[in-house]
């Protein structure tokens, strides 16, 4: 059963259920079950304000194509201003693009520009996110690599098959713990700036009504146990997988319909 948060929307008429679209990306986007960072701070603020929300995921591409189409309500994550007909929502995380090397490798990058001297593996489109610094860089490395699979990213730099990997620090530490890595890195975060994170809707008082729920969760203290619970708020060099998560005990809504998953 979907679970609401005790609200003062909690106690007004159902508000109808909400299909949200996503892809996997852990911590930020997690399959079985649906949750993560970005699932659930996103699902929290939507049952805080009266919705039912069930998760259904689709490849990367076709998220903003779901929610235009109007086969979904809204979509995470997006990190750009929304086309016409759609509408961001305030943001509720920041992503942090991180460039890795072996720490043995005493690899110095002052600026984007200096990652041209070395071999550089990344995600799928990589250099539309971070600009002509980057595409520069990336035409004068010796090689320039973009992979769909993130855990295969970090395998190429503990396996020393680059010398970099681009990728979102939370990610990268996912991947590293689950494959049981020792190998020391480091991680520069000074090359990128954080990238805020938000929801796209097709109905902007939907996107209103989360935005005003994002806010109280925030207030409450929901928010910073979800974080916690990813190991958020723990120094960067020591964080958790996600542990049991302790909220304060939810109202179940009577008429709501199981959270589902279809996806490629």
């Amino acid at each position: 059963m979907a679970l609401l948060l005790l609200s003062p929307s909690a106690a007004s008429e159902p508000k109808p259920l909400l299909t949200l679209v996503t892809s996997v990306a852990p911590p930020y986007m997690i399959k079985q079950p649906p949750s993560g960072l970005d699932i659930d701070t996103v699902r929290a603020a939507l049952e805080y304000q009266g919705y039912r929300v069930r998760v259904e995921f689709v490849s990367l591409t076709r998220t903003l194509m779901e929610v235009k189409a109007g086969r979904a309500d809204v979509a995470v994550p997006s990190f750009a201003t929304a086309d016409d007909g759609l509408y961001n929502g305030d943001s509720h995380i920041r992503y942090r693009p991180t460039v890795f090397s072996l720490l043995k490798r005493n690899i110095q990058l002052d600026k984007t520009g200096d990652m041209g001297r070395y071999c550089i593996a990344t995600f799928q489109g990589a250099t539309g996110y971070f600009g002509p610094d980057f595409v520069n860089a990336a035409q004068q490395s010796p090689l320039y690599y973009e992979h769909h699979s993130m855990p295969q990213l970090i395998d190429m730099l503990l396996l020393e098959r680059t010398d970099l990997v681009v990728l979102d620090y939370r990610i990268f530490r996912h991947y590293y713990q689950q494959k049981g890595y020792q190998a020391r890195y480091r991680a520069n975060e000074t090359i990128f700036p954080p990238v805020p994170a938000m929801p796209v809707f097709n109905d902007p008082a939907v996107r209103d009504q989360f935005n005003i729920g994002l806010a109280a969760i925030r207030s409450n203290g929901t928010y910073q146990a979800i974080m916690t619970r990813y190991g958020h708020d723990l120094p960067d060099n020591e964080p958790q997988l996600p542990q049991p998560l302790n909220l304060p005990q939810p109202a179940v809504l009577p008429s709501s319909q199981p959270t589902v998953e279809n996806g490629e």
